[in-house]
């Protein structure tokens, strides 16, 4: 009696734990959906209710794991009951066969659809795309993805920055730096700060001999040729002479990605041209 009592409250126990962990899924999912690209969340330090991204996606891998484990405790104390229903149902299914093949039809075009992007799926994720970009500023865009990544050392050689200032600078703020290989999320986290603001405390004390740092994936093809002019500060009349100069005719809302396209260029290669690193 009291190992029947026993199994009925393990049974209870991982049930609830089944939905309660789906929920938590279902809500870091629609979370995920809606948070901005990596690059701006890590440079610009984004939060949602405290937490960053990358907990957001912690959460939502360990809770996807203990679902696939709770779920199969969940078979175990209900198997009894699982295998009567699967007979009942196969006994359906031999009814209702053309519904089973329907079913299974619908699932492998809705899959198929998905992973070729095509309407609606593919829509669903453009709005997602949307919505995560929509985060993204001229202000918290970083030089380069994933830019908090970057050493002393790296930071150096990609910015034009004196090695020796980048030094002397994070000692005048207050800096802990043992070591050139230290990366600015490394330097950020011991003042509480963001890579960002860690970054542009040593870029305004080495404007000079600095250089821009365009590189792949930086989130340009989405924008307009006016915005990659703010965010480099580069006047606009000087990106439209740069690109008549190759022939290429834009306006101020012209998108980058399109235009490269319509150019046979990549997006950073046209955003390499509007800065004057190609003339």
């Amino acid at each position: 009696m009291a190992s029947k009592r026993r199994n009925t409250q393990w049974r209870s126990l991982t049930t609830f734990l089944v939905v309660m962990i789906f929920m938590v899924i279902a809500a870091t999912g629609i979370i995920l959906y809606i948070t901005p690209p990596g690059r701006v969340a890590n440079w610009s330090g984004w939060r949602l209710l405290g937490l960053t991204k990358a907990q957001w996606q912690a959460a939502h891998t360990i809770f996807a794991f203990l679902f696939v484990l709770a779920a199969g405790v969940h078979l175990y104390f209900n198997w009894k009951v699982l295998l009567g229903y699967l007979r009942t149902k196969i006994d359906m299914e031999r009814k209702y066969g053309r519904e089973l093949v329907a079913a299974f039809v619908i699932v492998l075009t809705i899959f198929t659809l998905t992973v070729n992007h095509a309407a609606p799926f593919g829509t669903v994720m453009d709005i997602g795309e949307d919505l995560k970009n929509g985060w993204s500023s001229v202000t918290n865009e970083p030089p380069v993805p994933h830019a908090e990544l970057l050493t002393l050392m790296e930071l150096s050689k990609k910015a034009g920055f004196p090695l020796e200032t980048i030094r002397a600078t994070l000692k005048s703020e207050g800096f802990a730096v043992q070591h050139d290989s230290v990366t600015l999320q490394v330097l950020a986290q011991q003042k509480g700060i963001t890579p960002q603001e860690v970054y542009n405390r040593i870029k305004s004390h080495n404007t000079r001999g600095s250089r821009s740092m365009i590189g792949e994936g930086g989130g340009y093809g989405r924008k307009s040729v006016m915005e990659i002019c703010q965010q480099l500060n580069i006047p606009f009349e000087d990106a439209l002479r740069r690109l008549e100069s190759r022939s290429i005719k834009a306006t101020a809302q012209s998108n980058v990605r399109e235009l490269a396209m319509a150019n046979g260029m990549t997006p950073s290669n046209l955003v390499r041209l509007i800065a004057g690193e190609t003339e």
